[in-house]
C-alpha cells in the first residue's frame, strides 16, 4: 500500500486580510509554522508528500522562513516531497525556487509539465509550475499516461473554468490522460473528493484561515492507494478556525442581553464547538427599539474576556422611519435633510449605501443622546 500525504496552499509570510495587530500578526504566523510542523509529522508516516502551490506567499520569503522550510524537509529523510509552484511563488530566475537548495528529497517541477518515476512504488507524479503570477493557458495537455502505473497529477489552477488567468484546468481530461488522483491547489477551501471518469480529484484546501474570507476546518488529504484502488479522505490539522456568527437581537431590552444571546447562538450550535479558541466575528442583526442603542465597548468587553478573538460588527436597525425627520425643524430634521440629498445623488450603490449608513448612525446617536 502507498500512503500519500496532499496539502498546499500554505502561503508563508502571508500578510493577513483579517485586521490582526503586527503581535497578532506574528502569533499567526507561528500558528501556521506549527501546523506546517504537524504535516510534516504525518508525512513521516508516509510514503511521499504532494504540495500543490503557494507553498510561499511571495517569489522571495525571508530567509528564515526559507531555512525553517528546509529544516523540515530535511526531517522526513528520504520521504519524497513534490512541489509545484503557484501564482504567488512562481518559478522564476530570481525565486526562492532557484535560489535555494530545499533537499535531495524535494523535487519541484519547472514550467513544463512532466513526470518523475518511482519505481519502488509504481508511481508517476506529473506536475508544472506557475512561471509568472498569470497563466492563461491551460498547463494540463497533450499527456497520455502509462496505464501500467498509478498515475498522480499535481497542479495549481481554477478547475472547470473555461477562462481563467490562473492555469484554467479541464477536468474531463483527467480521465483521459489516465490520471488516477489529481491534487490540486489555488482554491483554500476544501470542497469534497470528486470524480471525473475513473479520476479522483480534490483541491486540499489552505491548513489555516488566514481571515474571514477563509472560514471553518482546514486540512490536508491523506490518500492511500492499494493494489490499484485508491481512497481519499480529508484530514483536519487546523489549529485555530475563523467563524462568522450572525445574531439576532431584535428586541433586546439591554446590553446584558445582547451578551447572552451571543453565548447562547455559540454554547446551541453543535458546529460551532471549541469556539473559544477560534477566530470570532460577531455581526448584530434585527431590530430594536430606538431607545436601545448597543454600547459596543460593553459587548466587546466581554466577548474578549471568553474568546481569544472576537471582531464585533453591528448591523442591527433601530425601528426608526428615518424619513420622518425630514419635515422637522431640528438638528435631525436638518441632518436628514442633508443624507436624503446625498442619497437621492449618489453616483453609485456604494456611495448610496454608505450615505444610507451615515443617515442611521447620525439619526441613531441623536436618540440615544435623548433616551439618556
Amino acid at each position: 500500500m502507498v500512503k500519500i500525504i496532499h496539502c498546499g496552499d500554505i502561503h508563508f509570510d502571508t500578510p493577513f486580510s483579517a485586521r490582526f495587530t503586527s503581535r497578532e500578526s506574528e502569533i499567526r504566523r507561528a500558528e501556521i509554522s506549527e501546523t506546517f510542523s504537524k504535516v510534516i509529522d504525518m508525512a513521516k508516516e508516509a510514503d511521499l508528500l504532494l504540495i500543490a502551490g503557494d507553498l510561499f506567499d511571495s517569489e522571495n520569503p525571508s530567509e528564515e522562513t526559507v531555512k525553517f522550510v528546509i529544516r523540515k524537509f530535511k526531517e522526513i529523510g528520504n520521504i519524497p516531497v513534490f512541489i509545484v509552484a503557484g501564482n504567488h511563488d512562481p518559478y522564476t530566475e530570481t525565486s526562492v525556487y532557484s535560489n535555494y537548495n530545499f533537499g535531495d528529497n524535494v523535487y519541484v517541477f519547472g514550467g513544463e509539465l512532466s513526470c518523475v518515476e518511482l519505481k519502488g512504488l509504481n508511481l508517476r507524479i506529473y506536475g508544472s509550475s506557475f512561471t509568472e503570477k498569470y497563466c492563461e493557458e491551460s498547463q494540463l495537455k497533450n499527456v497520455l499516461c502509462d496505464p501500467s502505473f498509478d498515475n498522480i497529477l499535481l497542479m495549481h489552477g481554477d478547475a472547470n473554468k473555461i477562462k481563467s488567468v490562473y492555469n484554467p484546468i479541464y477536468t474531463e481530461f483527467f480521465g483521459e490522460c489516465g490520471f488516477k488522483y489529481a491534487a490540486l491547489g489555488h482554491i483554500h477551501k476544501f470542497d469534497g473528493i470528486k470524480k471525473s471518469g475513473k479520476t479522483k480529484y480534490a483541491y486540499c484546501g489552505a491548513m489555516e484561515g488566514r481571515g474571514f474570507d477563509e472560514l471553518g476546518e482546514k486540512g490536508v488529504i491523506e490518500i492511500e492507494i492499494d493494489n490499484g484502488v485508491l481512497e481519499a479522505r480529508f484530514v483536519p490539522v487546523c489549529k485555530r478556525k475563523f467563524r462568522i456568527l450572525d445574531v439576532d437581537i431584535t428586541d433586546a431590552a439591554d446590553n446584558n442581553e445582547v451578551v447572552e444571546r451571543i453565548f447562547n447562538e455559540l454554547e446551541n450550535n453543535s458546529e460551532n464547538s471549541g469556539f473559544e479558541k477560534d477566530y470570532i466575528r460577531v455581526i448584530l442583526k434585527g431590530t430594536r427599539s430606538e431607545k436601545f442603542n448597543v454600547n459596543y465597548d460593553t459587548v466587546k468587553e466581554f466577548l474578549d474576556e471568553k474568546l481569544y478573538y472576537a471582531e464585533l460588527l453591528d448591523e442591527s436597525r433601530t425601528s426608526v422611519d428615518y424619513t420622518s425627520f425630514l419635515d422637522e425643524n431640528s438638528l435631525k430634521g436638518l441632518f436628514s435633510r442633508i443624507m436624503q440629498e446625498k442619497i437621492q445623488n449618489s453616483s453609485s450603490d456604494e456611495e448610496r449605501e454608505t450615505a444610507r449608513l451615515a443617515l442611521k448612525l447620525g439619526i441613531d446617536a441623536m436618540l440615544a443622546q435623548e433616551y439618556n
